[in-house]
């Protein structure tokens, strides 16, 4: 891989590896390369495997669901929740549980993005409302550093990730399943400072 030194460099010095020591080092480079693709492998099956239950359904209720699942942590976090809903949006052709794992995601993912913010200052805006004549939007936003503008691209690739302890799977199970629905997700930086993530699912036609 890139990331490792060409063995010409590695041999210079009296104090470098044994090459029994390098190999095992590759041999458990390869292995995670797998382990890793396995479970992109197995994650994109399991979705598969329950399928996207295509219903009617509230968005703004999926919406207050999901906070109120997060409400007792975001309090414990000293983080101020605010949500917007579009009392005339349409209803969606989605699958709930999917819509709020989604949901859920981006919602933990924004309460940790805020984690070095000082505690008057966390606030997270989550807003539905018509994104245009086919689709409804979904937009969470926090107040906090924003995201670097050469990572935007990468965020929902597998085991990309911004977290020191993170696996960077979460963004990516939820294009999957927002794709699955017919919409997009995507991110950027709002001019306060933080960050927001928005997606679409299709309105039900009839």
């Amino acid at each position: 891989r890139s990331t490792l030194f060409p063995y010409t460099t590695l041999f210079r010095s009296p104090y470098s590896p044994r090459v029994t020591d390098v190999r095992e080092i590759l041999a458990d480079i390869k292995r995670d390369d797998l382990r890793a693709h396995e479970i992109v492998r197995n994650l994109r099956s399991l979705l598969r495997k329950r399928e996207v239950q295509i219903e009617t359904v509230d968005l703004n209720q999926v919406t207050r669901s999901a906070l109120g699942l997060v409400q007792a942590d975001a309090s414990r976090r000293n983080i101020v929740i605010r949500a917007a809903f579009d009392s005339a949006l349409p209803a969606v052709a989605g699958d709930a549980v999917h819509l709020q794992q989604v949901l859920l995601n981006l919602i933990v993912n924004a309460m940790d993005a805020m984690a070095d913010i000082p505690p008057h200052a966390r606030r997270l805006d989550v807003r539905t409302q018509r994104h245009d004549a086919r689709t409804a939007e979904v937009a969470v936003i926090d107040s906090g550093h924003g995201i670097e503008p050469e990572r935007l691209p990468k965020l929902f690739e597998s085991f990309f990730t911004t977290k020191q302890e993170g696996m960077g799977l979460g963004l990516s199970i939820a294009r999957l399943i927002v794709q699955a629905h017919g919409g997009r997700i995507w991110a950027d930086n709002t001019t306060a400072g933080g960050a927001v993530f928005r997606f679409t699912v299709p309105l039900q036609t009839h």
